[in-house]
């Protein structure tokens, strides 16, 4: 934990790099960004994996109504997991 005058002067810190360099403080912000949008793919995926695996147990369970539904949702996840990858400015129909 920073005391209050170590909070002041990393305060200070970051102050004179955001007026001095704005380019570099937006670099970290792209990156934080990215690195956002990439966990959040990474838990669309296991989602997907776990809903796919789930429809074929209980398939093999002999419980197709299930199976289907299931499966719909692993194909929602789909759509949901591309649209959310699109670029904000992108308004192309894939």
């Amino acid at each position: 934990m920073l005391s209050n005058r170590d909070r002041a002067t990393l305060f200070e810190i970051e102050r004179g790099i955001l007026i001095d360099d704005p380019e570099f403080v937006r670099s970290f912000q792209a990156a934080e960004d990215r690195i956002s949008r990439d966990r959040g793919s990474q838990v669309y995926v296991m989602a997907i994996i776990v809903a796919a695996v789930l429809c074929v147990i209980t398939l093999i369970s002999g419980l197709p109504v299930t199976a289907l539904a299931l499966g719909g949702v692993a194909g929602l996840l789909v759509v949901l997991r591309r649209r959310r990858s699109r670029s904000p400015g992108d308004s192309t129909l894939e």
